[in-house]
C-alpha cells in the first residue's frame, strides 16, 4: 500500500471527502430535475383538462341553444328523435364530466372526496398534506393515483344514477355549465407552483433546491391559511396541480396520465354532443325551412286575398273620410305589403326565410291597421253625413206636413162649398158608377173598413172613412151605421115595411150608394161636422122638413172627390259604410288588435 507522506494526508483526505459529497449532491440534483419535469407534465395535463372542461361547457351551452331553436318543429318525427339523441348525449356528458372531475381532483392531489363538483384549485386547505394523504391511500390500496381516481369516480357515478338534463344537472351533485367553467372566467393556467427558473437552479445547487422546497412549503402554507380565512381560493376557476403534493416523479407522472385520461373522456363527450347538436341543427334547419316556406306561402295567399278585398273597399270609400291622411297611409302600407308579397323567399336559409315571414306578417298587420284607420275615418264621415241628412229630412217632412194641412183645408173648403150648394141632398146618378139605382155593379161600390158589411159609392166611402177618423179621434169609437147601399129588392121590402117614410123603389139615394142611416150619436156628430167631408143632413130630413129623419145623411160632393194628399218628398237615405257587411259576416265588430288596444287606452 502506498503511504503518503504525513504532511499530505489531510489534503488528500479533504479531497476524498469533497468528491464523496459531490457525488451525493449530484444525485440529489438529478432527482430534483426529474421531479420538476414530471410536475411540469402534470401541470400541462391540468391545463389541457381545464381547456377540455371549458370546451365541453361551451358545447353544452350551444347544444341547449340548438334544442331551443328546434322546439318549434318538434312535431316532426325526425326532429323529435334528434332532440332525444342530443338529450341522451348531454346526460352522458354531464355524467362523464362529473366522473372526470372526481378523477382529476384525486390525480391533482386536491380532493378525492365524494362531493367534487366545481373546478378544483391547488390553493385548497393543506394542499401538500392532501396530496400526501391521497398518495398514501393509493399506496395502501395497491392502486396508482389514476386507478384510485377512476375507482372513486365510478363509485360516485354508481351512487348517483339519476341524471336530469336541465342545465346539465346530475342528481346528488349538480354540474351546470357554470360549474364546468368555474365561478369566474379566469383562463386556465399551467404555471408551475414551483418556479421553473428556481427548479433549474436547484438542479445545480442543492442548497438552493432545499431552500426552494422550504419556500414552497411556506408559501403553500400561507396560501392555505389565506384560503381558510377568506374562502376566496375555493372559487378560483383554474385547476392547478400542487407540485408539493408529489414526493417523487412517478407520482407526478401518474397524475399527468390520470389527468390526460380525464381530458380524453371530456373530449370524447364534447365530440359526441357536438355531433348530435350538428345533426339536430341540420334536421331542425330543414324542418324550419320547410315550415317557413309553407307558412310564407299561406301568408302570401291570405295577404293577397285580404289586400284585394281591402283595395275594393278603399276604392268605394273614395274621399269620404274625415282625415285624408289615412288614405295616404293606407297606400304606403299597401305598397309595402305588395312588395313583400312579390318577394322571393330565401330557399336555403331558415333564418332568412323566417325573417322574411316575420316581415310579411308585420306588413300584414300594418296593412290591417291602416285599413282600420280608413274605416274609422270613413265611418266618422258617415255619421256626420247622416246627421246632416237627418236634419234635411226633418225639414222636408215638416214642409210636407204643412202642405198636407193646407191641402186638407182646401179639400174641406171645397166640400163645404158643395154642401152649401146641395143643402137638400143628392139628386141623380153620381159619377163613377155603373148600373141603375139599386142595381149597381160590384166595381161601383167600396166597402167601409170601420163598418163591416156596408158599401158606398167610392167618393162617398172615402169621405165617410175620413169623417170616421175624425170622430174616432174625438170619441174613441167609430161611427155606427144601420144602413148604407140598398139594393132594389131591399128598397121594395123597405117600402112595404115603411110606406110612409121609405122612397119609391128605384128612386132612393141609398140605391146610388150616396146615403147612410146611423144611430143617434153618430148622426148628430156627422150632421154637425160632415160639411168638411161633403156630407149633409138634407133640409127635408131635418126637424120641420117635409119628412124628418134625424138618422139619414147624404154625400153631395162628388165633384170634389176623394182627398188627394200632396206627393211625399223623397227623403235622403242613410249612407251605409262600405265595411258594414264585414260586421254582418263576422257577427260583430271587426276592429284589429291595434284598435282594441287603442280603445283600452
Amino acid at each position: 500500500m502506498f503511504n503518503l507522506p504525513h504532511p499530505h494526508r489531510p489534503f488528500f483526505a479533504t479531497v476524498a471527502l469533497v468528491c464523496f459529497g459531490a457525488g451525493i449532491v449530484g444525485a440529489h440534483g438529478a432527482h430534483a430535475v426529474d421531479r420538476h419535469v414530471a410536475v411540469t407534465e402534470a401541470q400541462a395535463a391540468a391545463k389541457v383538462y381545464e381547456e377540455r372542461k371549458h370546451a365541453l361547457a361551451t358545447t353544452l351551452s350551444e347544444a341547449e341553444a340548438v334544442s331551443q331553436q328546434a322546439a318549434s318543429v318538434t312535431d316532426s318525427d325526425d326532429v323529435a328523435a334528434a332532440v332525444d339523441s342530443l338529450e341522451d348525449a348531454t346526460v352522458l356528458a354531464a355524467s362523464t364530466a362529473r366522473t372526470a372531475e372526481s378523477a382529476a381532483a384525486a390525480a391533482a392531489g386536491t380532493g378525492g372526496g365524494t362531493d367534487v363538483v366545481a373546478p378544483v384549485t391547488a390553493q385548497t386547505t393543506s394542499p401538500g398534506a392532501s396530496g400526501q394523504e391521497s398518495t398514501a391511500s393509493d399506496a395502501e390500496s395497491g392502486q396508482a393515483p389514476s386507478q384510485a381516481a377512476d375507482a372513486d369516480a365510478t363509485g360516485e357515478a354508481d351512487a348517483d344514477t339519476e341524471i336530469a338534463t336541465d342545465d346539465v344537472t346530475v342528481a346528488g351533485n349538480e354540474m351546470t355549465t357554470e360549474d364546468l367553467l368555474g365561478k369566474s372566467s379566469a383562463t386556465p393556467s399551467a404555471t408551475p407552483s414551483v418556479d421553473a427558473a428556481t427548479d433549474a437552479e436547484a438542479a445545480t445547487d442543492p442548497e438552493a433546491d432545499a431552500s426552494t422546497d422550504a419556500s414552497e412549503t411556506t408559501a403553500d402554507g400561507d396560501d392555505a391559511g389565506a384560503s381558510g380565512t377568506s374562502g376566496e381560493a375555493a372559487t378560483d376557476a383554474t385547476f392547478v396541480v400542487d407540485g408539493a403534493a408529489f414526493d417523487n416523479p412517478d407520482e407526478a407522472r401518474a397524475a399527468a396520465a390520470s389527468l390526460t385520461a380525464a381530458s380524453e373522456r371530456l373530449e370524447n363527450a364534447t365530440a359526441t354532443v357536438e355531433a348530435e347538436a350538428r345533426h339536430l341543427e341540420q334536421i331542425a334547419e330543414d324542418a324550419l325551412l320547410t315550415k317557413a316556406l309553407s307558412d310564407f306561402a299561406k301568408a302570401v295567399n291570405d295577404a293577397h286575398d285580404a289586400a284585394t278585398d281591402a283595395d275594393e273597399r278603399v276604392s268605394d270609400v273614395g274621399d269620404r273620410v274625415t282625415d285624408a291622411t289615412v288614405l295616404s297611409h293606407y297606400a304606403a302600407a299597401r305598397a309595402n305589403l305588395r312588395a313583400l308579397v312579390s318577394s322571393q323567399l330565401e330557399p336555403s336559409d331558415s333564418g332568412a326565410a323566417l325573417a322574411q315571414l316575420e316581415a310579411l306578417q308585420g306588413a300584414v298587420t300594418a296593412h290591417a291597421d291602416a285599413l282600420a284607420a280608413v274605416r274609422r275615418s270613413h265611418e266618422e264621415w258617415i255619421d256626420a253625413e247622416n246627421a246632416e241628412q237627418a236634419v234635411q229630412n226633418e225639414a222636408a217632412l215638416e214642409e210636407y206636413d204643412d202642405e198636407v194641412a193646407a191641402a186638407r183645408e182646401d179639400y174641406a173648403d171645397a166640400n163645404r162649398a158643395a154642401v152649401a150648394a146641395r143643402q137638400n141632398g143628392w139628386s141623380g146618378q153620381p159619377s163613377g158608377v155603373s148600373g141603375s139605382n139599386g142595381r149597381l155593379t160590384s166595381g161601383s161600390l167600396a166597402s167601409l173598413d170601420f163598418a163591416s158589411g156596408h158599401y158606398l159609392q167610392d167618393d162617398a166611402a172615402a169621405a165617410l172613412e175620413a169623417a170616421d177618423d175624425a170622430y174616432y179621434a174625438e170619441t174613441g169609437t167609430h161611427l155606427s151605421l144601420t144602413d148604407s147601399y140598398r139594393s132594389y129588392a131591399l128598397q121594395v121590402r123597405t117600402r112595404a115595411a115603411k110606406p110612409g117614410t121609405a122612397a119609391v123603389p128605384g128612386t132612393s139615394n141609398h140605391g146610388w150608394g150616396m146615403a147612410v142611416d146611423m144611430d143617434y150619436a153618430s148622426a148628430r156628430w156627422l150632421a154637425a161636422n160632415g160639411a168638411e167631408f161633403g156630407w149633409v143632413h138634407p133640409t127635408w130630413a131635418r126637424p120641420g122638413g117635409s119628412k124628418p129623419e134625424w138618422w139619414h145623411l147624404e154625400y153631395v160632393a162628388t165633384e170634389v172627390g176623394s182627398f188627394v194628399a200632396p206627393e211625399k218628398p223623397t227623403l235622403l237615405e242613410d249612407v251605409v259604410s262600405v265595411f258594414d257587411d264585414l260586421d254582418d259576416a263576422s257577427g260583430g265588430d271587426t276592429d284589429t288588435a291595434a284598435d282594441e288596444s287603442a280603445d283600452d287606452e
